[in-house]
Protein backbone atom coordinates (compact mmCIF):
# COMPACT_ATOMS: atom_id res chain seq x y z
CA UNK A 1 0.00 0.00 0.00
CA UNK A 2 1.18 3.82 -0.78
CA UNK A 3 0.76 6.02 1.75
CA UNK A 4 1.37 9.53 1.73
CA UNK A 5 4.65 10.76 3.85
CA UNK A 6 5.33 9.04 7.20
CA UNK A 7 6.74 11.81 8.37
CA UNK A 8 6.18 14.48 6.23
CA UNK A 9 6.52 15.80 9.91
CA UNK A 10 7.16 19.20 10.93
CA UNK A 11 7.65 23.12 9.54
CA UNK A 12 10.17 25.13 9.16
CA UNK A 13 12.17 28.34 10.66
CA UNK A 14 12.26 30.30 7.22
CA UNK A 15 8.56 30.22 6.93
CA UNK A 16 5.64 31.03 8.86
CA UNK A 17 4.35 28.59 11.12
CA UNK A 18 1.32 29.07 9.19
CA UNK A 19 2.69 28.17 6.16
CA UNK A 20 3.88 24.89 7.98
CA UNK A 21 0.52 24.30 8.86
CA UNK A 22 -0.90 24.44 5.57
CA UNK A 23 1.68 22.64 3.76
CA UNK A 24 0.89 19.28 6.14
CA UNK A 25 -2.83 19.73 5.64
CA UNK A 26 -2.08 19.74 2.02
CA UNK A 27 0.51 16.99 1.70
CA UNK A 28 0.54 15.26 5.03
CA UNK A 29 -2.89 15.22 6.80
CA UNK A 30 -4.55 12.71 4.65
CA UNK A 31 -2.42 9.88 6.42
CA UNK A 32 -1.31 11.23 9.43
CA UNK A 33 -4.39 12.93 10.69
CA UNK A 34 -4.91 16.97 10.95
CA UNK A 35 -4.57 16.21 14.66
CA UNK A 36 -1.71 14.13 14.11
CA UNK A 37 -2.90 10.78 15.79
CA UNK A 38 -2.94 9.16 12.20
CA UNK A 39 -6.18 8.77 9.80
CA UNK A 40 -8.55 5.73 10.09
CA UNK A 41 -8.60 5.58 13.78
CA UNK A 42 -4.66 5.18 13.89
CA UNK A 43 -4.23 3.23 10.78
CA UNK A 44 -1.78 4.96 10.14
CA UNK A 45 1.36 6.23 12.02
CA UNK A 46 0.79 8.82 14.58
CA UNK A 47 2.64 12.12 14.52
CA UNK A 48 1.75 13.42 17.99
CA UNK A 49 4.67 12.68 20.95
CA UNK A 50 5.96 10.68 18.66
CA UNK A 51 9.57 9.67 19.31
CA UNK A 52 10.30 9.83 15.77
CA UNK A 53 10.40 13.25 15.56
CA UNK A 54 12.44 13.83 19.10
CA UNK A 55 15.68 15.21 18.68
CA UNK A 56 17.48 16.22 16.03
CA UNK A 57 15.04 15.92 12.81
CA UNK A 58 17.79 14.19 10.44
CA UNK A 59 15.65 11.42 10.60
CA UNK A 60 12.74 12.87 9.67
CA UNK A 61 14.66 14.83 7.01
CA UNK A 62 15.54 11.89 5.41
CA UNK A 63 12.58 10.20 5.17
CA UNK A 64 10.36 13.15 3.64
CA UNK A 65 13.23 13.32 0.86
CA UNK A 66 13.36 9.40 0.29
CA UNK A 67 10.49 7.52 1.69
CA UNK A 68 10.12 4.92 3.91
CA UNK A 69 10.09 0.98 3.32
CA UNK A 70 8.73 -1.59 5.50
CA UNK A 71 7.92 -2.06 9.07
CA UNK A 72 8.49 0.63 11.64
CA UNK A 73 7.33 0.75 15.34
CA UNK A 74 5.25 4.10 16.72
CA UNK A 75 4.79 3.88 20.09
CA UNK A 76 2.83 0.15 20.92
CA UNK A 77 2.05 -0.59 17.59
CA UNK A 78 3.74 -1.90 14.22
CA UNK A 79 3.05 -0.71 10.78
CA UNK A 80 4.11 -2.06 7.42
CA UNK A 81 3.37 1.17 5.35
CA UNK A 82 5.43 2.15 1.95
CA UNK A 83 5.33 5.78 1.80
CA UNK A 84 7.11 7.36 -0.97
CA UNK A 85 10.00 9.97 -1.54
CA UNK A 86 8.13 13.50 -1.48
CA UNK A 87 12.17 15.51 -2.14
CA UNK A 88 10.95 15.46 -5.82
CA UNK A 89 8.17 17.23 -4.89
CA UNK A 90 8.65 19.97 -1.90
CA UNK A 91 11.63 22.64 -1.64
CA UNK A 92 13.56 22.23 1.00
CA UNK A 93 11.85 25.73 2.68
CA UNK A 94 8.62 23.59 2.35
CA UNK A 95 10.09 20.24 3.84
CA UNK A 96 11.33 22.79 6.59
CA UNK A 97 8.11 24.27 7.30
CA UNK A 98 6.06 21.20 7.55
CA UNK A 99 8.65 19.79 10.17
CA UNK A 100 8.85 22.68 12.43
CA UNK A 101 4.91 22.66 12.84
CA UNK A 102 4.94 19.14 13.64
CA UNK A 103 7.54 19.44 16.05
CA UNK A 104 5.77 21.75 17.87
CA UNK A 105 2.25 20.64 17.65
CA UNK A 106 0.06 18.02 19.59
CA UNK A 107 2.07 18.12 22.74
CA UNK A 108 5.68 17.98 20.45
CA UNK A 109 7.91 20.42 21.42
CA UNK A 110 11.37 19.91 19.74
CA UNK A 111 13.14 23.11 17.70
CA UNK A 112 12.72 24.20 14.16
CA UNK A 113 13.43 22.94 11.23
CA UNK A 114 15.84 25.17 8.62
CA UNK A 115 15.90 25.06 4.96
CA UNK A 116 19.58 25.22 5.19
CA UNK A 117 19.31 21.74 7.54
CA UNK A 118 17.21 19.81 4.95
CA UNK A 119 19.76 21.25 1.82
CA UNK A 120 22.72 19.70 3.44
CA UNK A 121 21.11 16.11 3.76
CA UNK A 122 18.97 16.62 0.69
CA UNK A 123 23.25 17.35 -1.23
CA UNK A 124 24.67 14.58 1.11
CA UNK A 125 22.36 12.12 -0.08
CA UNK A 126 22.06 13.27 -3.52
CA UNK A 127 22.66 9.97 -5.22
CA UNK A 128 20.49 8.18 -2.82
CA UNK A 129 17.78 6.12 -5.13
CA UNK A 130 16.50 3.46 -2.35
CA UNK A 131 13.54 4.36 0.33
CA UNK A 132 15.36 4.59 4.11
CA UNK A 133 14.36 1.13 5.84
CA UNK A 134 13.55 1.78 9.75
CA UNK A 135 16.64 -0.66 10.68
CA UNK A 136 19.12 1.96 8.90
CA UNK A 137 17.45 4.37 10.88
CA UNK A 138 17.55 2.77 13.76
CA UNK A 139 21.47 2.59 13.62
CA UNK A 140 21.79 5.73 12.30
CA UNK A 141 19.59 8.04 14.56
CA UNK A 142 18.49 6.04 17.18
CA UNK A 143 15.20 6.97 19.08
CA UNK A 144 15.59 8.20 22.34
CA UNK A 145 15.11 5.50 25.30
CA UNK A 146 12.32 5.01 27.07
CA UNK A 147 11.93 4.06 30.27
CA UNK A 148 9.59 0.92 30.65
CA UNK A 149 5.48 1.44 32.33
CA UNK A 150 6.48 -1.43 34.88
CA UNK A 151 8.80 -1.40 36.80
CA UNK A 152 10.61 -4.51 38.99
CA UNK A 153 8.65 -6.48 36.74
CA UNK A 154 9.00 -10.64 37.49
CA UNK A 155 7.21 -13.64 36.15
CA UNK A 156 6.01 -17.06 37.16
CA UNK A 157 5.56 -19.70 34.91
CA UNK A 158 3.34 -22.59 35.96
CA UNK A 159 2.62 -25.79 34.35
CA UNK A 160 -1.08 -27.77 33.82
CA UNK A 161 -4.24 -27.78 31.77
CA UNK A 162 -6.83 -25.41 32.12
CA UNK A 163 -9.92 -24.06 30.54
CA UNK A 164 -10.33 -21.22 32.57
CA UNK A 165 -7.94 -18.98 34.40
CA UNK A 166 -6.98 -21.29 37.53
CA UNK A 167 -5.80 -19.75 41.11
CA UNK A 168 -2.28 -19.55 40.66
CA UNK A 169 -1.83 -18.62 44.12
CA UNK A 170 -3.11 -22.00 44.81
CA UNK A 171 -0.24 -23.55 42.88
CA UNK A 172 3.88 -24.35 42.82
CA UNK A 173 5.73 -22.09 40.31
CA UNK A 174 7.73 -23.75 37.71
CA UNK A 175 10.08 -21.34 37.17
CA UNK A 176 10.33 -17.29 37.97
CA UNK A 177 12.45 -14.84 36.24
CA UNK A 178 13.19 -11.00 36.21
CA UNK A 179 11.90 -9.63 33.07
CA UNK A 180 14.51 -6.60 32.50
CA UNK A 181 12.40 -5.21 29.54
CA UNK A 182 9.18 -4.12 31.63
CA UNK A 183 7.33 -5.23 28.88
CA UNK A 184 5.04 -9.12 29.45
CA UNK A 185 4.97 -11.84 26.34
CA UNK A 186 3.54 -15.14 26.41
CA UNK A 187 6.37 -16.91 24.65
CA UNK A 188 7.93 -19.72 26.46
CA UNK A 189 10.93 -22.08 25.52
CA UNK A 190 10.00 -24.92 27.19
CA UNK A 191 6.70 -25.48 26.18
CA UNK A 192 3.89 -24.24 23.64
CA UNK A 193 0.71 -25.28 25.34
CA UNK A 194 -0.91 -26.05 28.87
CA UNK A 195 1.07 -23.23 30.65
CA UNK A 196 -0.01 -19.99 33.03
CA UNK A 197 2.45 -17.09 33.20
CA UNK A 198 1.75 -14.63 36.30
CA UNK A 199 3.63 -11.38 36.67
CA UNK A 200 4.02 -9.06 39.23
CA UNK A 201 5.71 -5.23 39.30
CA UNK A 202 4.71 -1.41 39.40
CA UNK A 203 3.08 0.24 37.21
CA UNK A 204 4.43 3.86 37.25
CA UNK A 205 1.69 5.90 36.17
CA UNK A 206 2.90 10.05 35.49
CA UNK A 207 0.19 12.15 37.26
CA UNK A 208 -2.97 11.99 38.36
CA UNK A 209 -6.53 10.87 36.07
CA UNK A 210 -8.47 8.35 34.50
CA UNK A 211 -6.66 5.76 32.59
CA UNK A 212 -8.30 3.27 29.76
CA UNK A 213 -6.53 -0.60 29.92
CA UNK A 214 -7.10 -2.66 27.02
CA UNK A 215 -6.66 -6.32 27.02
CA UNK A 216 -7.12 -8.91 24.41
CA UNK A 217 -5.86 -12.73 24.68
CA UNK A 218 -5.13 -16.09 23.60
CA UNK A 219 -6.57 -18.02 25.81
CA UNK A 220 -7.51 -16.02 29.34
CA UNK A 221 -5.74 -13.04 31.45
CA UNK A 222 -6.96 -10.95 34.11
CA UNK A 223 -5.32 -7.62 35.15
CA UNK A 224 -5.02 -6.57 38.86
CA UNK A 225 -4.29 -2.96 40.07
CA UNK A 226 -3.22 -2.95 43.47
CA UNK A 227 -4.92 -6.11 44.35
CA UNK A 228 -8.23 -5.37 42.49
CA UNK A 229 -9.53 -7.17 38.82
CA UNK A 230 -9.83 -4.28 36.38
CA UNK A 231 -9.83 -6.77 33.19
CA UNK A 232 -10.57 -10.44 32.36
CA UNK A 233 -11.06 -12.41 29.47
CA UNK A 234 -11.02 -16.03 30.37
CA UNK A 235 -11.76 -19.17 28.56
CA UNK A 236 -10.63 -20.38 25.69
CA UNK A 237 -10.26 -18.36 22.08
CA UNK A 238 -8.54 -16.39 19.90
CA UNK A 239 -7.00 -13.22 19.87
CA UNK A 240 -10.00 -10.96 18.29
CA UNK A 241 -11.71 -7.76 18.38
CA UNK A 242 -14.92 -9.84 20.22
CA UNK A 243 -12.76 -11.04 23.01
CA UNK A 244 -11.22 -7.45 24.01
CA UNK A 245 -11.83 -5.75 27.00
CA UNK A 246 -11.43 -2.32 28.40
CA UNK A 247 -11.69 -0.66 31.50
CA UNK A 248 -11.58 3.08 32.80
CA UNK A 249 -9.86 3.57 36.21
CA UNK A 250 -8.22 6.58 38.55
CA UNK A 251 -5.06 6.55 39.18
CA UNK A 252 -2.56 8.69 41.55
CA UNK A 253 0.19 9.89 40.32
CA UNK A 254 3.28 7.62 40.95
CA UNK A 255 3.72 3.28 41.19
CA UNK A 256 1.09 0.89 41.69
CA UNK A 257 1.62 -2.76 42.33
CA UNK A 258 0.58 -4.42 38.91
CA UNK A 259 -0.46 -8.25 38.64
CA UNK A 260 -1.57 -10.12 35.21
CA UNK A 261 -2.65 -14.10 35.00
CA UNK A 262 -2.63 -15.48 31.52
CA UNK A 263 -3.26 -19.23 30.85
CA UNK A 264 -2.66 -21.08 27.19
CA UNK A 265 -4.09 -24.37 26.22
CA UNK A 266 -3.74 -25.13 22.82
CA UNK A 267 -2.97 -23.49 19.38
CA UNK A 268 -2.12 -20.20 19.15
CA UNK A 269 -0.75 -17.95 22.03
CA UNK A 270 -0.75 -14.28 22.72
CA UNK A 271 -1.49 -11.09 24.97
CA UNK A 272 -2.15 -7.71 24.05
CA UNK A 273 -1.89 -5.33 26.83
CA UNK A 274 -1.75 -1.43 27.07
CA UNK A 275 -3.19 1.39 28.91
CA UNK A 276 -3.24 5.40 27.98
CA UNK A 277 -4.70 8.75 29.59
CA UNK A 278 -8.36 9.19 29.42
CA UNK A 279 -9.07 11.98 26.89
CA UNK A 280 -5.41 10.93 24.75
CA UNK A 281 -4.99 8.77 22.23
CA UNK A 282 -1.55 7.58 22.57
CA UNK A 283 -1.72 4.61 23.76
CA UNK A 284 1.29 3.04 26.03
CA UNK A 285 2.07 -1.01 25.50
CA UNK A 286 2.60 -3.20 28.35
CA UNK A 287 2.92 -6.22 26.08
CA UNK A 288 5.41 -7.39 23.56
CA UNK A 289 3.94 -8.79 20.34
CA UNK A 290 2.41 -11.74 20.41
CA UNK A 291 4.22 -15.04 19.52
CA UNK A 292 1.90 -16.41 16.72
CA UNK A 293 -1.81 -14.26 16.17
CA UNK A 294 -2.26 -15.81 13.73
CA UNK A 295 -5.31 -13.46 11.72
CA UNK A 296 -6.27 -10.60 14.15
CA UNK A 297 -9.61 -8.08 13.69
CA UNK A 298 -8.48 -4.71 13.91
CA UNK A 299 -9.85 -2.58 16.62
CA UNK A 300 -11.69 0.58 15.25
CA UNK A 301 -12.90 2.17 17.54
CA UNK A 302 -15.97 4.19 17.35
CA UNK A 303 -15.94 7.66 19.57
CA UNK A 304 -18.52 10.28 19.10
CA UNK A 305 -16.86 14.06 18.36
CA UNK A 306 -16.77 16.20 21.21
CA UNK A 307 -19.60 17.83 22.16
CA UNK A 308 -21.75 14.97 19.79
CA UNK A 309 -23.30 11.89 19.48
CA UNK A 310 -21.95 9.37 17.08
CA UNK A 311 -23.99 6.41 15.88
CA UNK A 312 -23.43 2.99 15.08
CA UNK A 313 -25.89 0.53 12.77
CA UNK A 314 -25.21 -2.87 13.06
CA UNK A 315 -25.19 -6.54 15.07
CA UNK A 316 -25.06 -5.59 19.03
CA UNK A 317 -24.78 -8.30 20.97
CA UNK A 318 -27.81 -8.75 23.80
CA UNK A 319 -29.82 -6.53 21.16
CA UNK A 320 -32.55 -7.48 18.49
CA UNK A 321 -31.08 -7.66 14.74
CA UNK A 322 -32.41 -3.90 14.17
CA UNK A 323 -29.71 -2.17 17.00
CA UNK A 324 -29.03 1.02 16.78
CA UNK A 325 -26.14 2.11 19.22
CA UNK A 326 -25.26 6.04 20.00
CA UNK A 327 -22.49 7.00 22.13
CA UNK A 328 -22.35 10.25 23.88
CA UNK A 329 -19.47 12.49 24.34
CA UNK A 330 -18.63 11.81 27.76
CA UNK A 331 -18.81 8.36 28.47
CA UNK A 332 -22.94 7.81 28.14
CA UNK A 333 -23.93 4.89 25.56
CA UNK A 334 -27.52 3.35 24.82
CA UNK A 335 -28.61 0.91 22.15
CA UNK A 336 -31.79 0.99 20.98
CA UNK A 337 -34.20 -1.80 19.29
CA UNK A 338 -36.44 -1.09 16.40
CA UNK A 339 -37.74 -4.33 16.56
CA UNK A 340 -38.77 -4.05 20.47
CA UNK A 341 -39.14 -0.18 20.41
CA UNK A 342 -37.12 0.27 23.71
CA UNK A 343 -33.48 0.44 24.95
CA UNK A 344 -32.24 -2.58 24.72
CA UNK A 345 -28.60 -1.56 26.73
CA UNK A 346 -26.92 1.02 28.76
CA UNK A 347 -23.18 1.18 29.53
CA UNK A 348 -20.92 3.45 30.49
CA UNK A 349 -17.29 4.41 29.32
CA UNK A 350 -15.88 3.22 25.69
CA UNK A 351 -18.77 2.90 23.21
CA UNK A 352 -18.53 -0.03 20.57
CA UNK A 353 -15.92 -1.66 18.20
CA UNK A 354 -16.67 -1.42 14.62
CA UNK A 355 -13.19 -3.69 13.72
CA UNK A 356 -15.64 -7.07 13.33
CA UNK A 357 -18.48 -5.43 11.37
CA UNK A 358 -16.01 -3.05 9.09
CA UNK A 359 -13.29 -5.43 8.02
CA UNK A 360 -13.95 -7.98 5.58
CA UNK A 361 -17.63 -8.13 5.91
CA UNK A 362 -17.62 -9.65 9.76
CA UNK A 363 -20.57 -11.32 10.83
CA UNK A 364 -21.87 -12.03 14.11
CA UNK A 365 -22.96 -9.62 17.16
CA UNK A 366 -20.41 -6.96 18.98
CA UNK A 367 -20.19 -6.49 22.51
CA UNK A 368 -20.37 -3.20 24.23
CA UNK A 369 -16.73 -1.59 24.71
CA UNK A 370 -17.00 -0.17 28.07
CA UNK A 371 -18.62 -0.67 31.63
CA UNK A 372 -21.50 -1.18 33.65
CA UNK A 373 -23.94 -2.77 31.00
CA UNK A 374 -26.91 -3.06 32.20
CA UNK A 375 -29.96 -4.78 30.26
CA UNK A 376 -33.29 -2.75 29.91
CA UNK A 377 -35.81 -3.56 26.96
CA UNK A 378 -36.39 -7.47 25.68
CA UNK A 379 -32.51 -8.61 25.86
CA UNK A 380 -32.29 -12.53 24.29
CA UNK A 381 -31.85 -15.00 26.63
CA UNK A 382 -34.67 -13.96 29.30
CA UNK A 383 -37.95 -14.80 29.55
CA UNK A 384 -40.83 -13.27 27.47
CA UNK A 385 -43.36 -11.65 29.43
CA UNK A 386 -45.88 -11.97 26.57
CA UNK A 387 -46.13 -12.02 22.87
CA UNK A 388 -45.57 -10.57 20.50
CA UNK A 389 -43.34 -8.25 22.02
CA UNK A 390 -41.88 -8.58 25.36
CA UNK A 391 -40.92 -5.04 25.45
CA UNK A 392 -43.99 -3.93 25.77
CA UNK A 393 -45.78 -6.77 27.68
CA UNK A 394 -49.79 -5.67 26.74
CA UNK A 395 -52.27 -6.33 29.49
CA UNK A 396 -54.59 -8.91 28.12
CA UNK A 397 -57.52 -6.51 27.13
CA UNK A 398 -55.10 -5.11 24.50
CA UNK A 399 -53.91 -8.22 23.06
CA UNK A 400 -53.75 -6.74 19.72
CA UNK A 401 -52.48 -3.58 19.62
CA UNK A 402 -49.86 -3.03 16.68
CA UNK A 403 -46.13 -1.06 16.92
CA UNK A 404 -44.88 0.58 14.37
CA UNK A 405 -40.96 1.89 14.60
CA UNK A 406 -40.92 5.39 12.61
CA UNK A 407 -37.25 6.23 12.37
CA UNK A 408 -35.61 8.99 14.75
CA UNK A 409 -34.72 12.89 14.52
CA UNK A 410 -31.39 14.35 15.39
CA UNK A 411 -30.59 17.57 17.36
CA UNK A 412 -28.36 19.90 16.41
CA UNK A 413 -25.73 17.64 18.83
CA UNK A 414 -26.34 14.25 17.10
CA UNK A 415 -28.56 13.32 19.53
CA UNK A 416 -31.21 10.72 18.08
CA UNK A 417 -34.70 11.32 19.48
CA UNK A 418 -36.57 7.64 18.68
CA UNK A 419 -40.64 7.47 17.06
CA UNK A 420 -42.25 4.90 17.02
CA UNK A 421 -46.33 4.34 17.37
CA UNK A 422 -47.98 1.61 20.06
CA UNK A 423 -51.54 1.31 18.38
CA UNK A 424 -52.49 4.71 17.54
CA UNK A 425 -50.88 7.00 19.63
CA UNK A 426 -47.84 8.20 18.88
CA UNK A 427 -44.21 8.14 20.71
CA UNK A 428 -41.04 10.18 21.19
CA UNK A 429 -37.96 8.32 23.33
CA UNK A 430 -35.51 10.77 23.91
CA UNK A 431 -32.25 10.44 26.50
CA UNK A 432 -29.85 13.05 26.94
CA UNK A 433 -26.51 12.77 28.83
CA UNK A 434 -26.25 14.38 32.80
CA UNK A 435 -22.14 15.15 33.63
CA UNK A 436 -20.96 17.04 36.65
CA UNK A 437 -17.71 19.09 36.91
CA UNK A 438 -14.70 17.59 35.26
CA UNK A 439 -16.95 15.49 32.74
CA UNK A 440 -17.98 13.27 35.85
CA UNK A 441 -20.59 10.57 34.42
CA UNK A 442 -23.90 11.54 36.35
CA UNK A 443 -26.50 10.21 34.49
CA UNK A 444 -28.74 9.41 31.33
CA UNK A 445 -31.79 11.28 31.11
CA UNK A 446 -34.70 9.50 29.29
CA UNK A 447 -37.90 10.98 28.13
CA UNK A 448 -40.63 9.09 27.07
CA UNK A 449 -43.61 11.54 25.28
CA UNK A 450 -46.95 9.59 24.51
CA UNK A 451 -49.59 11.48 21.74
CA UNK A 452 -53.03 9.63 22.36
CA UNK A 453 -55.30 11.38 20.12
CA UNK A 454 -57.95 9.03 20.55
CA UNK A 455 -60.67 9.44 23.39
CA UNK A 456 -59.77 6.17 25.28
CA UNK A 457 -56.92 5.43 26.91
CA UNK A 458 -54.60 2.82 26.09
CA UNK A 459 -53.63 0.10 28.81
CA UNK A 460 -49.99 -1.43 28.18
CA UNK A 461 -47.26 -1.92 30.12
CA UNK A 462 -43.11 -1.39 29.79
CA UNK A 463 -40.03 -3.75 30.15
CA UNK A 464 -37.80 -1.38 31.99
CA UNK A 465 -34.82 -3.78 33.07
CA UNK A 466 -34.03 -7.39 33.47
CA UNK A 467 -31.23 -9.21 35.17
CA UNK A 468 -30.37 -8.23 38.40
CA UNK A 469 -33.40 -5.77 39.77
CA UNK A 470 -34.03 -4.26 43.46
CA UNK A 471 -36.00 -1.44 45.23
CA UNK A 472 -34.03 1.08 45.62
CA UNK A 473 -33.78 3.07 48.96
CA UNK A 474 -36.10 6.22 47.74
CA UNK A 475 -39.79 6.01 46.30
CA UNK A 476 -39.50 5.56 42.79
CA UNK A 477 -35.60 4.30 42.68
CA UNK A 478 -34.37 0.40 41.83
CA UNK A 479 -31.06 -0.54 41.43
CA UNK A 480 -30.59 -2.50 38.60
CA UNK A 481 -27.20 -4.57 37.26
CA UNK A 482 -24.53 -4.12 39.77
CA UNK A 483 -23.75 -0.26 40.37
CA UNK A 484 -27.05 1.61 38.28
CA UNK A 485 -29.92 3.40 40.19
CA UNK A 486 -33.25 4.08 38.10
CA UNK A 487 -35.48 7.08 39.23
CA UNK A 488 -38.98 6.71 38.08
CA UNK A 489 -41.45 9.93 37.30
CA UNK A 490 -44.74 9.20 35.33
CA UNK A 491 -48.45 10.52 35.17
CA UNK A 492 -49.42 7.62 33.34
CA UNK A 493 -48.45 4.84 35.40
CA UNK A 494 -49.01 2.59 38.30
CA UNK A 495 -46.45 1.34 40.43
CA UNK A 496 -43.91 -0.86 38.71
CA UNK A 497 -43.90 -4.43 39.46
CA UNK A 498 -41.12 -6.91 39.72
CA UNK A 499 -41.80 -10.51 37.92
CA UNK A 500 -39.69 -13.51 37.78
CA UNK A 501 -38.36 -13.15 41.21
CA UNK A 502 -36.80 -9.89 40.56
CA UNK A 503 -35.16 -10.18 37.19
CA UNK A 504 -37.78 -8.27 35.58
CA UNK A 505 -39.00 -4.49 36.25
CA UNK A 506 -42.82 -3.56 34.27
CA UNK A 507 -44.09 -0.52 34.76
CA UNK A 508 -47.90 -0.62 33.72
CA UNK A 509 -49.28 2.46 31.94
CA UNK A 510 -52.63 3.76 31.16
CA UNK A 511 -51.91 6.32 28.86
CA UNK A 512 -55.09 8.85 28.34
CA UNK A 513 -56.22 10.97 25.39
CA UNK A 514 -53.98 13.95 24.95
CA UNK A 515 -50.24 14.38 26.07
CA UNK A 516 -48.28 12.79 28.73
CA UNK A 517 -44.55 11.93 29.63
CA UNK A 518 -42.42 9.49 31.79
CA UNK A 519 -39.25 10.26 33.25
CA UNK A 520 -36.60 8.03 33.43
CA UNK A 521 -32.87 8.83 35.13
CA UNK A 522 -30.38 6.30 35.01
CA UNK A 523 -27.94 7.30 37.78
CA UNK A 524 -24.26 5.62 38.21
Amino acid sequence: MTIQPLILLLAGAGLALGDGKTDYNTYCAACHAPDGLGASNGTFPPLAESPWVVGDPSRAIKVVLHGLHGPVTVGDKTFNLEMPPQGAVLKDEQIAGILTYVRSSWGNKQAAVSPGEVAAIRSAFSKRETAWTGEELDKLHPLPETKPAIKHLISRVYHGEWQKLPDFQALQAKSIEEEHTGRISASQSDRKNNYGIVWDGELTIPEAGNYVFELQVDDGAAVYIEGQEILRVDGIGPLAADRSRTKTIPLTQGDHKIRIDYFEATGEEGIFLRFRKDGTKNWVALSEKPTSQGKVTPRIPITPNPGEAVMYRNFIEDVSPRAIGVGYDGGVNLAFSADNLNVSLIWTGAFIDGGKHWTDRGQGNQKPSGENVVRLGNVPGYAKLSAPDASWPKMPQEAGVPFHFRGYRLNKAQQPTFLYHLGEVEVTDESIPEFGEGGQKLALNRTITFTNPGSSPLEVSMLLAQGKVMAGSSTGSYVVGDNTTLVIEADVAAQPVLRDSGKQLVLPLSIQPGTSKISLKYQW
